[in-house]
């Protein structure tokens, strides 16, 4: 597909963009943050602009991977109650993803490490956790305990962080503000399941992104954009099939610390601000489409593609000028 990106795992095809009046853009592949990224930026600087975008994913991961034994996500988890100074943009992510929380009425954490781990969604080593290890870890999982006083962060004993949901989106922002400074008009970011569209794309008019088929391949449709972020939450990004048969997805519930079963497999989530779409998206996918709708319709900075179990479509009715459905599909405008 022409000009269309393909947003909710991975970018598949950037393709030959039809009307482009601007030279080759700059392009690099990275794998960080546990998945593929593709960075695509248009410009004079845009080379000086690639490397660097690269260098602050790097950057990024260093602060907030839990896997890097000096990242300050790490020295946090490995705290056992005690103070820990991490760098202001921690400290300040970190006070964000709570307010989040507390906004969605506990359907996005950030404290859900230690449950994500015993399901082996951060070894691949998957596993169905038992019920009553489950019940000791949840009772380490409230973001209320989580203490910020400027950079001093302390957790409690038993507690620890996974910023994971949410990181790829602030990732976005990082990369839009560093375009900004670099006179970058003309970008566009493929950051594992979410896009980060910067200005418009090469000839005008917005960039077209495409929202993966959860069922399948192919897309449900393309939303335009400009400075904004598309971000998905689908039950079939990672998965594994347990010994019963059943499908279990890395989307965990807070309230049970299992697989959320919301009756939805996809949630795609519009926002000028990439850090509140990637973790609402994941709240969304939690609270289900009836709640989550209201949510929803609550809220100015969001717009929001739902796909249910079933193969519904239902879209807010701020994207009926933006996004086209694929062949044959009905929306449901909420």
């Amino acid at each position: 597909m022409k000009g269309i990106l393909i947003a909710g795992l991975i970018l598949i095809s950037l393709g030959s963009l039809v009307g482009c009046s601007q030279a080759e853009p700059e392009r690099a592949t990275i794998f960080a943050m546990d998945t593929v990224m593709t960075l695509t930026i248009y410009g004079d600087e845009a080379s000086a602009a690639r490397q660097r975008a690269a260098q602050e994913i790097h950057r990024l991961e260093e602060l907030f991977s839990v896997t890097l034994a000096d990242s300050d996500i790490a020295r946090i988890n490995q705290s056992a109650g005690e103070s820990v100074t991490v760098e202001p943009e921690t400290a300040a992510i970190l006070a964000e993803t709570v307010a989040i929380w507390r906004e969605t009425g506990g359907a996005f954490s950030p404290a859900l490490h230690p449950v994500l781990q015993a399901w082996g969604f951060t070894t691949g080593a998957y596993q169905i956790p038992d019920a009553d290890d489950l019940t000791a870890l949840l009772a380490h999982t409230n973001p209320a305990d989580i203490m910020l006083d400027g950079t001093q962060v302390t957790v409690p004993a038993g507690m620890e962080l996974d910023l994971g949901a949410v990181v790829k989106g602030y990732a976005g922002d990082v990369l839009a503000a560093l375009m900004v400074e670099m006179g970058i008009e003309t970008a566009i970011f493929s950051l594992g399941g979410d896009v980060y569209a910067v200005g418009e794309r090469p000839g005008g008019g917005p960039w077209r992104v495409a929202i993966r088929d959860p069922f399948g391949d192919g897309d449900i449709g393309v939303v335009g954009v400009r400075d904004q972020i598309v971000s998905t939450s689908g039950s079939y990004e990672r998965y594994f099939i347990g010994p019963d048969g059943v499908a279990y997805h890395h989307i965990l519930d807070p309230a049970t610390g299992r697989p959320a079963e919301s009756g939805l497999v996809s949630v795609t989530v519009i926002a000028s601000n990439g850090t509140r779409g990637d973790a609402i998206s994941t709240a969304l996918f939690v609270m289900g489409l009836a709640e989550g709708a209201i949510f929803a319709a609550q809220r100015a900075d969001i717009e929001v593609i739902f796909v249910t179990e079933a193969g519904e479509l239902h879209v807010t009715e701020g994207l009926k000028d933006r996004f086209t459905p694929g062949d044959g599909r009905k929306i449901s405008w909420i």
